[in-house]
């Protein structure tokens, strides 16, 4: 059975348009950084998904 992925990549869109949000929408001081920081932790866990898919068997 093949890992779907498309959780993975709405979450990779999700964590790019909450760090270019801030800059299209004109957002400034700690709504800019709040929104840049959560954009790139999701960013980060969305390409950790793809890296590391599952580790432990018996999923699915």
């Amino acid at each position: 059975m093949r890992i779907q992925h498309r959780q993975d990549a709405a979450s990779l869109l999700v964590g790019a348009w909450l760090v270019a949000s801030p800059f299209a929408l004109g957002f400034s001081g700690a709504a800019l950084w709040i929104s840049i920081a959560l954009g790139l932790g999701v960013v980060l866990f969305a390409l950790e998904a793809f890296i590391i898919p599952v580790l432990s068997g018996g999923m699915g």
